[in-house]
């Protein structure tokens, strides 16, 4: 009892630091996923094509690894960091699929200016979501935070 520094004590197992940083990301993210369905979705009805169908069917995989990946993180399971991980590439190469598909022959679907915006905010979101790859796969690896928090 009294052999308990405050230096021990100071990195304690919660969710804080980068980790809630995260975890605010990782609630907001199923919102964006669904609106990332709807467009491959909205896409194949218009074009119909077996890229915006593989899109789609991996969106909707892509929702369930995160509605999982949201329960264990909670949880703060071991296994944790690795569907973090997960979460993040998948979210990269959904951002890609979804790229593709608008370049393929949605994107026709607009007039020039509305395309030129749209192709712009999906570059940006691709770059956004490199950045996310690049920003927590080596958090998730390296980060002695995660490792004390995610223990059960």
């Amino acid at each position: 009892m009294g052999d308990e520094s405050p230096k021990a004590n100071s990195f304690d197992t919660g969710i804080r630091g980068w980790l809630a940083l995260f975890a605010l990301n990782l609630v907001l993210l199923p919102i964006s996923a669904l609106y990332m369905i709807a467009v491959p979705f909205q896409a194949t009805l218009r074009v119909p094509s077996t890229l915006g169908s593989i899109t789609l069917g991996f969106g909707i995989v892509f929702c369930a690894v995160l509605a999982l990946g949201i329960f264990r993180f909670f949880q703060r399971r071991r296994s944790a960091r690795w569907l973090m991980i997960a979460i993040v590439w998948c979210n990269l190469g959904f951002l890609a699929l979804v790229g593709t598909l608008w370049d393929a022959g949605a994107s026709e679907l607009l007039e020039f200016d509305a395309r030129y915006a749209r192709e712009h905010a999906m570059v940006l979101q691709f770059v956004g979501g490199l950045a996310a790859v690049l920003l927590w796969t080596p958090y998730f690896l390296i980060s002695k935070r995660v490792k004390v928090t995610m223990t059960r």
